[in-house]
């Protein structure tokens, strides 16, 4: 082959995996917008854009590679971007080091260790369809509860029938709308322990937290018949036994034609013997003010949810490789009246009466974990008792020719749904912890849930009150599955490409 057909063949090589460009036009906006804008504009998946916050004014119009594209709109905001794939993008929040130069500016972004699969793991070596949102994150997107966490993690959603009420969908794949008698799809996590059955998220409040990390499933081999959609996991801040520290934060936001909204939360960690024995407290006070008036019962605002909850936590260092937590963690939720609006009627509605819900969840843990003979133990128990009631206003049931009380002659029926769950739960977990190419876990898991769910249907009469019907029913269900996994390493990775501009391995992207 000449020299001419060589470079040739190289230049047309170079041509064909050259990245294409696109003629984008995006006005400015908030970062976050303008990034959902080059997603649609791109045909690419842009994920936690509310990482880049609801400020800032950025755009382009031209002609740019998807790089181009990301790093000019980019260039000033406080997040970065990393391509996972030719169809993917995550964002997430800029983290400053020092340089040794003043001159220059550099963009580290910290290697995030998950345990969502059982296993210390970094989240970019992880085979799996996992995906995790630190603590920054959480603090610069002001994620305070689920809700505020799913736009940031990939193919989660979550449905929007009010605080306390909520499912978790992952993957598109749910049980229902509604709490039912079915198995949830989505399995939830404090820490080690499960927080539902069948019940719908308990809306803690995210505060002191660690991480929140996502498994997408199927994942009965490691959590049982509770996550065929996926794992939903909130892993808290452990005590820290060398140093004290402690911290409190405010808010207080009004909402246009509705009444005010504060929140009150801190945290206090005490080491109570140094290197040995360490507590940490966290309490919460939130208070979502209504927007929503009611013309029937002439009320305003009728939507008001508060909030209060907090968890303890004792860490006992038994030993150089033992380690021993006993938490405990509680929240009381009270929901004055749904969200639901009525069509042609704005912000306003005109139910009979106040379509009330109660959440209240108590959990308590104990874990163990350590080295057995090369190998790493790790023990959860936990105890969940979750509680939860909502009112609704069945008065159509009992009003027209074909409602099913329409004998009744009643001019007004409510409905009162209540469940009370009570979980014991058991994981008992070895796995390897030697490095090599092999890692292997085995473990046992044993549940005992009893779940009472008392509803009736009041109505009221000429006559006066009366129960029209009734409901007790009791559920118990028992659980015992043995689990393993194993995975094989073949290769590692080779070193990271710096992006372009960039001269040093620390302001590289995550991508190979």
């Amino acid at each position: 082959m000449t020299a001419a057909a060589a470079g040739a063949c190289l230049l047309a090589g170079r041509a064909d995996a050259a990245e294409p460009r696109r003629h984008l036009q995006i006005p400015a906006q908030p970062y976050a917008d303008a990034l959902i804008d080059l997603g649609i504009q791109a045909n690419v998946s842009v994920l936690g854009t509310s990482a880049c916050g609801g400020s800032g004014l950025t755009g382009l119009t031209g002609n740019y590679t998807l790089e181009e594209a990301l790093a000019r709109l980019l260039q000033n905001a406080p997040c970065d971007y990393r391509i996972v794939d030719a169809r993917t993008v995550r964002i997430t929040p800029r983290q400053a080091s020092a340089p040794s130069d003043p001159a220059k500016t550099a963009t580290v972004v910290a290697e995030l260790m998950v345990t969502a699969t059982k296993r210390p793991a970094s989240l970019g070596r992880i085979p799996a369809g996992v995906s995790a949102i630190p603590q920054d994150q959480l603090q610069l997107t002001d994620a305070q509860d689920v809700g505020r966490t799913t736009g940031q993690l990939a193919g989660v959603l979550t449905t929007n029938l009010g605080p306390g009420r909520d499912k978790l969908i992952i993957r598109g794949l749910s049980d229902g709308a509604f709490t039912g008698r079915a198995r949830s799809t989505v399995s939830t996590y404090l820490d080690d322990a499960p927080l539902n059955y069948n019940a719908p998220d308990p809306d803690l409040r995210l505060t002191d937290v660690a991480r929140v990390e996502v498994i997408r499933g199927p994942q009965g081999s490691l959590y049982g018949s509770g996550a065929l959609t996926g794992i939903y996991r909130i892993v808290t801040n452990s005590p820290d036994l060398d140093a004290a520290s402690a911290g409190v934060a405010a808010t207080l936001s009004a909402t246009e034609g509705g009444s005010a909204s504060r929140a009150l939360e801190g945290y206090v960690n005490a080491p109570l013997s140094v290197d040995r024995l360490g507590l940490r407290a966290v309490a919460y006070h939130d208070v979502r003010g209504g927007y929503l008036d009611n013309v029937n019962l002439r009320e305003s605002n009728v939507d008001r949810t508060v909030r209060d909850g907090g968890r303890l936590a004792l860490r006992a260092q038994l030993a150089d490789t033992w380690q021993v937590d006993l938490s405990g963690a509680g929240q009381r939720l009270r929901s004055d009246d749904t969200q639901y609006l009525q069509i042609g009627m704005g912000q306003r509605r005109s139910n009979r009466v106040r379509e009330s819900h109660k959440n209240d969840f108590a959990e308590g843990a104990l874990t163990a974990r350590g080295e057995l003979g090369g190998l790493s133990l790790s023990s959860a128990s936990a105890y969940v008792h979750h509680t939860y009631s909502s009112l609704y206003d069945a008065t159509p049931v009992t009003v027209g020719m074909d409602a099913p009380y329409a004998n009744l002659g009643a001019d007004l029926a409510v409905f009162h749904e209540t469940a009370r769950v009570s979980m014991w739960v058991e994981d008992l977990v070895l796995r390897s912890n030697r490095e090599g190419p092999f890692s292997w876990l085995v473990g046992a898991y044993a549940a005992s849930t009893l779940e009472k769910t008392p509803s009736l249907l009041g109505v009221s009469t000429p006559g006066g009150l009366r129960t029209a019907y009734r409901e007790n029913r009791r559920d118990r269900v028992r659980e015992l599955a043995l689990y393993g996994e194993g995975s094989l390493t073949f290769g590692e990775a080779g070193p990271r490409r710096p992006a372009r501009g960039c001269s040093t391995p620390a302001c590289a992207p995550d991508r190979p």
